[in-house]
């Protein structure tokens, strides 16, 4: 009897463990994910989110203050490993208006060179 018990624990335990577990995703998560980023924000409490910008320009447009703020984050992707992204959120008028997000221009450079140089050492 006390052996089926402690069988069944066992069991038990390895079922919890293995329905708490999923699978890994293909990129790991940025921090601005579209839940925690919510158009018509203000700008000050989204730097208090998320800190400050990288970058920002600031210029005037039909007369209204438009102000894009860029981050660059080093997402890992399980796949083809890291690359970096630049997430950049338009306010006007201290108001998120929009978001856009690209991958790094200068990882690209850096990855057609090194496509290059495994092209040249093959030869």
């Amino acid at each position: 009897m006390e052996r089926k018990r402690t069988w069944l624990a066992c069991a038990l335990c390895t079922a919890a463990l293995l329905a708490g577990c999923r699978p890994a995703k293909d990129m790991s998560y940025t921090r601005f994910y579209p839940d925690k980023v919510q158009l018509g924000m203000s700008r000050d409490a989204f730097v208090r989110r998320f800190g400050e910008p990288n970058m920002q320009n600031v210029y005037w447009q039909d007369g209204v203050q438009v102000e894009e703020l860029l981050y660059v984050e080093t997402l890992r992707y399980r796949r083809v490993g890291y690359r970096k992204v630049d997430s950049r959120f338009v306010f006007e008028d201290g108001k998120l208006v929009r978001r856009e997000q690209g991958e790094d221009a200068g990882y690209q450079l850096e990855r057609e060179l090194h496509d290059l140089r495994d092209a040249l050492e093959k030869e």
